[in-house]
């Protein structure tokens, strides 16, 4: 999605300014109009006030739009805009609504949300979508966003009066400075507050060198000692001590800083385990704990192959487990990765809970692609992976 929004700039003025209104009016795009995204917003209320689970509106603006207009003109307004939709699109699930409003406005509908916590690692994301650089006549272009979220109740009981107050919101972002979100909730606020703080301080970690890990032995037979060991990433905070990964990923998974950190990881361990044979102690095989999104990111294969080579770790003395629940939209990049590493000699294995379907995919994926790939499944339970088999299609 990012590429193509990219690949974009560089076309024809007069092609970029069709694609974008095409992009906003044609329905396979996804773009909504207004009556659309209230049509679907009082659906999405009704729908939540049967189920009890919660709807959130974002709105969102580009904060660089007027000076863009004032210095580049309408032709880069447009690109813009093309840039701020593809990024928002890609950061949304399929049951999302995203809308083009108003000139410089998108607002978007999430809905079935269990709570106000789900939120803020989507609109950190989409902040951090934006603000990849685009390009605009081979110069880049760094764009940021400011976005207003308001939750049902908090503004009143109609479609209109959730989206005046997301609004509302908005507008308090981009008077604080833009590149931010704000809720209607002063509470929430707060909250977003110290989630923005701890990636402020996460960043700072990772430049420091902050960041450390501790290897917990896996124990084989009695009489074989350790037979594996498994790479924790800890954090050496300065004032709060050491901080288990489990109480900053949520940060760094919005954030997109679990990317730098998985790859820190990986580069610590083939140089811990260089360091282990030099020392001509026992060499053990490391596995590594991924998030789904690491294995979405171009170079992944490749960065695990030059860490490698540079510290002369065989492919068995690594491997890679996913802990976290895969959502339906990674398990298309989870069955390619795991093709990837395994031609490389490396496993990527799943923890309890991971795959969202009583299959085991690390041991049945090549079974399920000859399986499912020629048919789609009758049942609910196969069709997430009927899906991944056939995501490249």
């Amino acid at each position: 999605m990012e590429n193509l929004a990219l690949s974009s700039m560089h076309e024809a003025p007069e092609r970029r300014v069709a694609d974008y209104a095409s992009a906003c009016q044609h329905p396979a795009a996804g773009l909504a109009s207004r009556s659309l995204f209230n049509d679907r917003l009082r659906a999405a209320m009704m729908a939540a006030g049967r189920s009890g689970r919660n709807v959130a509106v974002l709105a969102l603006t580009m904060d660089c739009y007027r000076g863009v207009k004032s210095s580049l003109g309408h032709e880069a307004c447009s690109a813009l805009l093309m840039h701020a939709a593809l990024a928002i699109k890609s950061c949304l699930r399929e049951c999302d609504t995203v809308a083009h409003l108003l000139c410089n406005e998108f607002a978007v509908i999430l809905p079935d949300m269990a709570n106000e916590d789900d939120v803020m690692p989507l609109a950190s994301k989409l902040l951090q979508a934006i603000k990849q650089p685009m390009y605009w006549q081979d110069s880049p272009l760094t764009t940021t966003a400011s976005i207003g979220i308001a939750l049902m109740g908090q503004g009143g009981s109609e479609a209109a009066g959730m989206l005046h107050s997301a609004n509302s919101a908005m507008a308090q972002a981009q008077g604080h400075g833009g590149n931010r979100f704000r809720f209607v909730v002063h509470e929430m606020n707060d909250r977003a507050s110290r989630m923005f703080a701890q990636e402020a301080e996460l960043r700072r970690a990772l430049l420091h060198s902050e960041l450390l890990l501790h290897y917990q032995l896996r124990a084989g037979a009695a009489e074989e000692g350790p037979v594996g060991a498994e790479a924790r990433v800890l954090w050496q905070h300065p004032k709060r001590g050491l901080v288990a990964l489990a109480d900053f990923v949520q940060v760094a998974e919005s954030s997109g800083l679990i990317v730098p950190l998985g790859a820190w990881a990986i580069r610590e361990v083939c140089r811990q385990q260089r360091a282990w044979r030099e020392a001509g102690g026992p060499i053990l095989p490391v596995s590594i704990t991924l998030s789904p999104r690491q294995l979405g990111e171009d170079g992944f294969v490749e960065h695990i192959e030059v860490a490698m080579e540079e510290y002369g770790v065989a492919p068995a003395m690594l491997s890679f487990e996913i802990t976290d629940s895969i959502g339906e939209d990674f398990l298309g990049e989870v069955v390619s990765m795991q093709n990837e590493l395994k031609a490389i000699g490396i496993q990527l294995s799943f923890g309890p809970g991971s795959c969202p379907s009583i299959i085991d995919l690390p041991m049945a994926a090549d079974a399920l692609a000859q399986l499912l790939a020629a048919d789609r499944p009758r049942s609910n339970t196969m069709l997430p992976l009927w899906k991944a088999i056939n995501y490249k299609a």
